[in-house]
């Protein structure tokens, strides 16, 4: 399996939205790779830093800069 394969499994774990056979499949890549399995672990420390950042509400004229200069392209 590739690198791609391997983030978009952990990714689904990570989230709670992989399905039985694909954790199957990431666990025996991460029991049979250690550098998946640092990836891996490197993944889940970034998920639980950005699980930490509060979120922020834009600013109002945010949206009408982002439509203008849309329109200016």
């Amino acid at each position: 399996m590739s690198l791609a394969d391997l983030e978009r499994l952990a990714w689904e774990r990570i989230d709670g939205t992989i399905s039985m056979e694909d954790n199957e499949i990431l666990d025996g890549m991460l029991a049979r790779d250690p550098e998946a399995r640092h990836r891996f672990d490197g993944l889940c420390r970034l998920a639980d830093e950005l699980a930490l950042v509060e979120t922020v509400k834009p600013p109002s004229e945010l949206r009408p800069r982002i439509d203008r200069a849309l329109t200016d392209s």
